[in-house]
């Protein structure tokens, strides 16, 4: 595997690998981060897919961010962006942004739609992106009923090939059946359980179809130990951690080698739009940005206490 970065932390250092690995080490019985490993970061609240459960509250009238905050020139380098919307493409600025963060040795990673994904217009843009060098790895939010054309895709173009090493499949709980995310199972995929999120339309959504909801988590519960033998890699949220408790499936052992740490520990969630931080995207408690990625990360980090 090759070795994209290697920095220290605080306490600790971190080396990580082309395929996603992350490895900490320390000397010390404990990590303390100095500043954050990964930002889920927000750049436009505009979108034109219209989903009933989006927590984020997207539409097609949304804002796009800028990127005049004087945090951005203090983000270190190893630093792992998951760079959101809305839909990313709709700011006229990605891929300015995403020059500006490999510049500065950071690690950016787009979510995407799955209908964008598979459109000729938004796969162009994806192309341009990584002939520049600009892109490490894409996110693609599942629509199980164009899985057939994922599939076909994934097997017969060139450009896609490419990208399925570096591609995770997102999957939320409650929303995607096992049914649904079996149909991609023994294919080489690699998947991202995100928590369901009672926020915005999610809130709506769930007062409206309760009871389907609890039936496919119950259902994805049920189901965890065939679906981690069906895919390369099955990995998850922290939201998703705590609904489907997936602490019962490992030792204590496993469980300290494996789990990444707690939302605040590692983690924040900024978003440009609005301007504002927070411990992750759910968290009603938000804050005006300040110039100093550090100072936010050790804010947001004291609140976990």
């Amino acid at each position: 595997m090759k070795l994209l970065h290697t920095y220290t932390n605080g306490n600790y250092n971190v080396k990580i690998y082309e395929d996603g690995t992350k490895i900490r080490m320390t000397e010390d019985e404990y990590f303390k981060a100095e500043f954050p490993e990964n930002i889920d970061i927000k750049i436009s609240d505009k979108c034109d897919m219209g989903c009933e459960f989006c927590h984020e509250g997207s539409t097609l009238n949304g804002n796009n961010a800028n990127f005049d905050w004087a945090f951005l020139n203090t983000l270190k380098k190893g630093t792992e962006l998951a760079i959101g919307g809305g839909n990313v493409f709709e700011n006229p600025h990605l891929e300015y942004f995403m020059k500006r963060c490999v510049e500065s040795g950071i690690i950016a990673n787009l979510t995407l739609h799955q209908n964008h994904f598979l459109s000729d217009d938004y796969h162009t843009s994806v192309k341009k992106l990584q002939s520049k060098r600009l892109l490490h790895g894409i996110g693609v939010s599942y629509n199980p009923s164009q899985v057939d054309l994922l599939i076909e895709k994934f097997e017969t173009d060139e450009n896609y090939k490419r990208l399925k090493n570096n591609c995770v499949i997102h999957v939320i709980n409650g929303i995607h059946s096992f049914e649904d995310i079996m149909k991609l199972s023994n294919m080489n995929f690699k998947i991202l359980f995100l928590g369901y999120k009672q926020l915005r339309r999610g809130i709506t959504f769930l007062t409206k179809h309760d009871f389907e909801i609890q039936q496919k988590q119950q259902e994805i519960y049920d189901n965890m130990d065939t679906i981690i033998k069906s895919f390369k890699v099955v990995s998850f949220d922290n939201l998703a951690i705590e609904q489907i408790n997936m602490k019962r499936m490992f030792t204590d052992e496993q469980w300290e080698q494996f789990y990444m740490g707690d939302d605040g520990q590692f983690t924040m969630y900024i978003d440009l739009v609005k301007g504002e931080y927070a411990l992750n995207s759910t968290a009603l408690n938000r804050f005006d940005m300040k110039d100093n990625i550090t100072e936010m990360f050790q804010h947001v980090n004291s609140l976990r206490q």
